[in-house]
Order: structure tokens, then C-alpha cells, then sequence
């Protein structure tokens, strides 16, 4: 994939036509290739599983797409959570393509997602220190409620795992 010809050709799009001009469907096993900057092989890793479980409902998992189809920005809904369905999460969008609407418009149809099984309220949890991410959900409209602490395993540039702990804001938002 010629990543600067995508993101040009993304960044053109948008200024053309818009943003609502780039599709979003169904994350597919083969996207995972090339989805390494949304995270280390671990975290691709951890999105195969989280593939793995859409069959039974538990998790939708969804991409936009630039207009050769390669994935831009990724999210998934966790149906099963035990605090509650319509859990938003594993959130990324490329970061050469930030700031363009394409994070509103995957949470958008995310939301709709949720809206579709019958809920009203979507939520998510962002690294309370993740203020980029945080402003971009209170934009959204989305209310802190509740921190907590959140942790997962991961690894470093040198493939060192290692377990990331961090203070997370639960935030929701009525659909």
C-alpha cells in the first residue's frame, strides 16, 4: 500500500466531497494487514480475537475505508461487557488523518449500531490523560461518569510485552 497516495487520495476526497463520502462497513479478517498504525502486532492480535467473536454478536467491529479500500480508522462495539452493552472501544483513527472528521464519522455509525439492537445509550472509556481523544468525545457529546482503572497487556518497539496500566474516564452518551 502506498500510504502517502492514501492519504492523499483520503484528504482529497474530503475536501470534495466530504467525509460522509468515504464508506464504513464490517472490519474483514484480511484488513488486519494493514492496519499497523492503530497498534503493535499484539494489539492486531487482539483485534483478530475480538474478530473472532462477531459471529455470536457479542462484538461488531467496524472500518472506514479509503476510496482503494484500505482501512483508516477502526472501532468496534463490546455487546457483552458486563457494565452494559453499547461499549465503544478499541478506537483509532491513522494518524496522518486526524482532525478530518473521520473519528466523528466511524463513532456515528458505531452509535447507529448500537441504536439498531435496540439501545439508547452508547459509552466508552478514554485514558484520562488522552485529552485529544476526550475533547473529541465531549464534542460528541459524551458525560464523564465514573474513572476507573484500566490495564492490558502490551509490548514496546522491541516486541518487550509488557502490562500498561492507566486511569480511565468512563463517559456515555444517550442515542
Amino acid at each position: 500500500m502506498d500510504t502517502a497516495g492514501v492519504i492523499d487520495d483520503v484528504r482529497s476526497l474530503i475536501r470534495r466531497q466530504g467525509v460522509a463520502a468515504l464508506v464504513v462497513d464490517d472490519l474483514q479478517e484480511d484488513d488486519l494487514q494493514h492496519l499497523s498504525w492503530a497498534g503493535p502486532p499484539l494489539h492486531i492480535e487482539s483485534m483478530r480475537k475480538a474478530l473472532a467473536r462477531v459471529a455470536s454478536r457479542e462484538v461488531e467491529y467496524l472500518v472506514v475505508r479509503a476510496p482503494d479500500g484500505a482501512p483508516i480508522a477502526k472501532g468496534g462495539i463490546e455487546h457483552a461487557d458486563p457494565r452494559g452493552p453499547g461499549k465503544l472501544w478499541q478506537l483509532a483513527t491513522h494518524p496522518e488523518l486526524q482532525s478530518h472528521g473521520i473519528g466523528t464519522r466511524l463513532i456515528r455509525e458505531l452509535e447507529a449500531r448500537v441504536r439498531g439492537r435496540g439501545f439508547d445509550v452508547a459509552w466508552l472509556g478514554v485514558e484520562t490523560d488522552n485529552l485529544r481523544a476526550r475533547a473529541l468525545y465531549e464534542r460528541l457529546g459524551y458525560k464523564a461518569f465514573a474513572e476507573e482503572m484500566d490495564g492490558w497487556e502490551t509490548e514496546d518497539a522491541n516486541g518487550r510485552r509488557f502490562w500498561k496500566e492507566t486511569l480511565a474516564t468512563l463517559m456515555r452518551r444517550r442515542i
